[in-house]
């Protein structure tokens, strides 16, 4: 082995100096002429094409590792990522789907079967209630109509009434495949005795359909003109299912675990507030059916507009499919002149609460503002959709003592007015802070006196002043809440 001299005429020696964030910095260091002295095999001289080829191979390498800083958002699951920013500006925009269609892998993490199965126990309830004044209608026990509030999750013999619309099946035709584990009485709320006038409610209509009054809207009509079939369900709203959001779920939400995820692939956060949208009642794609779908009441061909196979697979989910309640109402009220835009309001807010869910609780402070918009849209809705009862029945008092004066159809708006309006009572933290003020104003039945008599015109002067004190607590325009 050859001992080598290696002159570095005056040279500059590159050294790294660090790296900081994908930034390569370096400088030049000016030496005196140093002799290194190596053993190699052959000799090399050290002269200005050697040290021109060893610069330009350093600056390749420089070159390929030295990234230009970027400032961005570097969150992969935002909508606003930026694959090429190398610092996060901490700016990143939370993604949030225009569907409620969450997944983890492949599996949807989406479970509102709970709240799906109250929402359907109202309507089913009704339905029974409804039958019993139809022609050809036959008699029920108090055990038949309790079957729908007490709902046996092991009785396979309850069976789902709700229509879902021609050619189509039903994928859960009886409760227990909803698996539902609490009927409606288990989850009623405590207050005003609701559970009593419920069960009281319910044996009358059962008595009356023994009776000549059966095939008759008399069956669930009580003496004084309150429409059972109207108000038990607006009353069950309130008591299940808005108790049920405020009381159980809203007032826990930031207790409950949002890292462990549970059976459904979810953890107890998202799963609340999965529940929340099936209490609001919206299909997970709500923005694909139009208000007027929305709207619309089960057709005489037998069509059901506010229901859609949408993977077209001939059957029919209740709890993805189907919308019920405030979905529905929201649309009704929105087609009217001036109206909020409710159904976007109520839906927005679920899909950014989830969302939030989803990311973790490094978004908590967004889903707390995303439930608290939620809750103002439900109190909204129902407060929009008092009012529409409340213009009907202005109108129904219009034409009494003539011929278009249909009691049966006012007694029913003035039992949904009064029921809806007893709603708010479960709503914690309402915003319609005098709603027991506003019950004593419609009193507990309807009017019937003749327009021009002094009864008749004080209670129109009555739900003048309801209708008013609700449109200015809920921010509505004259035009919208004339409308309704």
């Amino acid at each position: 082995m050859k001992l080598i001299n290696f002159y570095l005429y005056d040279a500059l020696f590159l050294r790294i100096h660090s790296f900081l964030k994908g930034r390569i910095l370096f400088h030049s260091i000016l030496s005196e002429r140093v002799c290194i002295f190596v053993t190699m095999k052959y000799p090399v001289r050290c002269d200005g094409s050697f040290l021109a080829i060893m610069l330009f191979f350093c600056l390749i390498v420089l070159s390929v590792g030295c990234q230009e800083e970027k400032d961005g958002c570097t969150d992969p699951s935002a909508a606003n990522f930026d694959p090429e920013a190398t610092n996060d500006n901490g700016n990143c925009e939370l993604s949030v789907p225009s569907a409620y269609v969450f997944t983890r892998g492949q599996n949807s993490t989406v479970d509102n079967a709970l709240a799906v199965s109250r929402q359907l126990m109202i309507q089913d309830l009704r339905l029974n209630i409804q039958a019993l004044g139809m022609p050809n209608a036959t008699p029920v026990s108090e055990t038949d109509l309790l079957a729908y509030y007490l709902t046996d999750p092991e009785n396979d013999s309850i069976s789902i009434l709700s229509p879902v619309g021609n050619d189509l099946i039903a994928t859960d035709t009886v409760y227990s495949g909803l698996g539902v584990t609490i009927g409606l009485s288990g989850a009623i709320s405590p207050l005003f005795g609701t559970d009593t006038e419920t069960r009281t409610r319910l044996a009358e209509i059962a008595a009356n359909s023994q009776t000549a009054l059966l095939g008759t809207p008399e069956v669930y009509t009580t003496p004084d003109g309150l429409d059972l079939s109207a108000y038990l369900p607006a009353l069950l709203t309130g008591a299940v299912l808005i108790h049920q959001v405020t009381d159980s779920i809203i007032a826990s939400l930031d207790t409950l675990d949002n890292i462990s995820f549970g059976n459904s692939g979810g953890t107890a956060v998202e799963h609340a507030i999965d529940q929340l949208m099936g209490y609001a009642g919206t299909a997970r794609y709500y923005r694909e059916f139009s208000l007027e779908d929305l709207s619309n009441e089960v057709q005489p061909t037998g069509e059901v507009p506010f229901a859609k196979d949408r993977d077209g697979n001939g059957s029919l989910d209740y709890a993805s499919e189907y919308n019920f309640s405030f979905a529905r109402w929201a649309a009704a009220r929105e087609l009217t002149s001036g109206a909020p835009n409710f159904t976007d309001d109520l839906f927005d807010a679920l899909l950014l609460a989830r969302a939030a869910a989803e990311v973790g609780d490094e978004e908590a402070a967004t889903r707390q503002v995303a439930i608290m918009e939620y809750q103002m849209a439900m109190e909204e809705i129902l407060a929009a959709t008092v009012i529409h009862h409340l213009n009907n029945v202005i109108g129904h008092m219009g034409t009494l003592g003539t011929s278009a004066y249909a009691q049966a159809d006012h007694n029913a708006d003035w039992a949904h007015m009064y029921g809806y309006l007893t709603c708010f009572r479960f709503f914690t933290g309402t915003r319609l802070t005098q709603v027991e003020s506003l019950l004593n104003s419609t009193g507990e039945n309807p009017i019937y006196d003749l327009p021009g008599t002094g009864t008749h015109e004080d209670y129109l002067t009555q739900l003048g002043s309801i209708r008013t004190q609700i449109k200015n607590t809920m921010g509505f325009s004259d035009e919208a809440a004339g409308g309704f």
